[in-house]
C-alpha cells in the first residue's frame, strides 16, 4: 500500500483548503487517468489521490454479484501510524469534513460515517505512514481464514474496547486487520 484516495465534490475548491491545512505537492495527476486529478501530501507526506469522477473501476454489477457471493469485504479502516496523532487528525478534520469519534494521547479515531481512519502512535515504533486497512468481519469469515492457511495473530481491536481483531497479512505482504468480532 503506498497511497489512499478521497472522493470530493470539487477537487479545485479544496486548493485553497489544502495549502491553508499543510498539504503539500498538489499536483494534477497526468490527463488520461480514469478516475484520479490530483495528488497530494497531507502534512507527514502521506500520498493521497483525490477524485471528483469516483474510484468505480470495477462495474456496478460486478461489484454486486462478489458482494452477494462473499467474495469480497469493504475497507472499513484505514490505519496512519503518526508521531502526532493529533495534529495530523486536525488536517483530515479540516480538508475532508471528518469528525474525531475517539480521542487519546496516543489515538484519535476519525470517520466520514462509513469509513474510520485510525490515526495511531505506536511508540516506540519508529514507522510512520500507512499502515494497515481493516475489513468487518462477515458470517464466514473465520473458515475463510483457516483455508488461507495464512499466519494469523490477534489483538484487542484498535477501536472497539472489548472487541478483539484478527491480523494477517495479504498476498503482497500489506497488514489487514479483521474486526467486528464479539
Amino acid at each position: 500500500m503506498n497511497h489512499f484516495g478521497f472522493l470530493v465534490e470539487d477537487v479545485e475548491s479544496l486548493r485553497p483548503v489544502l495549502g491553508a491545512a499543510g498539504a503539500s505537492k498538489v499536483e494534477a495527476r497526468p490527463a488520461g487517468r480514469s478516475f484520479t486529478d490530483w495528488r497530494i501530501h497531507d502534512p507527514e507526506g502521506n500520498p493521497i489521490d483525490l477524485s471528483a469522477r469516483g474510484y468505480n473501476t470495477i462495474p456496478a454489477e460486478q461489484l454486486r454479484k462478489e458482494a452477494e457471493n462473499g467474495a469480497m469485504c469493504e475497507v472499513r479502516r484505514l490505519v496512519l501510524l503518526s508521531e502526532r496523532p493529533s495534529e495530523l487528525a486536525t488536517f483530515y478534520q479540516k480538508v475532508f469534513g471528518m469528525e474525531a469519534i475517539d480521542e487519546s494521547a496516543k489515538k484519535v479515531v476519525l470517520t466520514d460515517g462509513v469509513m474510520r481512519l485510525v490515526i495511531m502512535n505506536l511508540n516506540p515504533n519508529p514507522r510512520t505512514g500507512l499502515y494497515c486497512y481493516g475489513v468487518k468481519a462477515n458470517s464466514d469469515w473465520n473458515q475463510k481464514l483457516q483455508e488461507t492457511k495464512l499466519l494469523v495473530s490477534s489483538g484487542p481491536d484498535w477501536v472497539d474496547e472489548g472487541k478483539q481483531q484478527f491480523h494477517l497479512r495479504d498476498p503482497e505482504g500489506n497488514l489487514m486487520t479483521v474486526f467486528g468480532i464479539n
